[in-house]
């Protein structure tokens, strides 16, 4: 019994400790503890304490096992914006959309809602084209990054599209 509430209390002060990635002490010395930022949700309490006594974590940092590293929960973000467009039917279009940057790779995009006939968001090229078929009154469009462990970002313009003049 007394080895059961032994080691729950090392447990229980290896987990503290390794939200903030310090140094538990422990009766015999001291326990240098790791844990990467983000993995408190995807590790149990368990391998934690095996990190202390077998190696870093999938993603931390090899050259210093005690210092967070690669598992940080990145943002991705964009530092441009995308201006209203106003188009014409019957005339091509193709604007590209600017890339975002951070976030955990691989980063993939998005555009809601659907555009209409005659217009393709192409998500790797980052770019909408074709040839607006019908008149559309303002819309607004979100345009999102996501990255690998679902982060997003997003940005919104207006598309408008208007009549061919008359000739």
């Amino acid at each position: 019994m007394f080895a059961v509430v032994a080691v729950v209390a090392v447990v229980a002060a290896v987990a503290a400790v390794a939200a903030v990635g310090g140094v538990a002490f422990v009766p015999d010395g001291v326990l240098p503890v790791r844990a990467c930022r983000g993995s408190m949700s995807r590790n149990v309490l368990l391998s934690m304490l095996l990190v202390a006594a077998t190696g870093p974590l999938a993603g931390c940092d090899s050259v210093n096992p005690f210092s967070p590293g690669g598992d940080d929960d990145l943002q991705p973000s964009f530092a441009a914006f995308v201006p209203d467009q106003t188009w014409t039917v019957g005339v091509a279009v193709h604007t590209s959309l600017p890339a975002a940057s951070g976030g955990n790779p691989p980063l993939t995009y998005g555009l809601s809602p659907e555009l209409q006939a005659g217009l393709t968001f192409d998500a790797a090229a980052r770019t909408i084209a074709g040839t607006p078929t019908a008149v559309q009154a303002a819309t607004v469009y979100v345009y999102s990054a996501t990255d690998d462990d679902d982060d997003t970002v997003s940005i919104q313009f207006q598309v408008t599209v208007e009549a061919a003049p008359a000739q």
